[in-house]
């Protein structure tokens, strides 16, 4: 007899299942991620406490790194600083972010896009 559970279990390790779900997230991203959103909203608002609780965790062992993007964020709101439009690795032109290679230098910033900023890093992560 055929058994549907198995089957779709089978199914789903399939390469090419996994590609046809790559490719689906890859095409429909903005979509997914504001549905993701909106539900991750909805969960916090229904009991916001564990999300709460993480944040301060959060905060409690990365006060370096908020620090420092909230200098930047200032500098930049003062107009101290300017963000600029090109990414600084590969030229890209769009929203770029700021990565600091070191927190206690908080105006120390490399200017990349987004997919450079992955790539630094992937590169941080290999030599650690």
């Amino acid at each position: 007899m055929f058994d549907k559970k198995k089957w779709g279990k089978e199914y789903r390790n399939t390469p090419k299942y996994k590609a046809y779900i790559k490719d689906y997230k890859r095409k429909h991203r903005t979509r997914l991620n504001i549905l993701a959103n909106i539900k991750r909203k909805e969960k916090r608002a229904e009991n916001p406490k564990p999300f709460l609780e993480k944040e301060k965790r959060y905060r409690s062992k990365n006060l370096f790194k908020i620090r420092a993007r909230v200098k930047v964020y200032d500098h930049i709101k003062q107009g101290k600083i300017s963000r600029p439009d090109v990414c600084s690795r590969c030229g890209r032109v769009g929203k770029i972010e700021a990565h600091h290679a070191d927190y206690s230098k908080p105006l120390d910033i490399l200017w990349v896009c987004r997919p450079c900023h992955y790539k630094v890093h992937e590169t941080i992560d290999e030599l650690a």
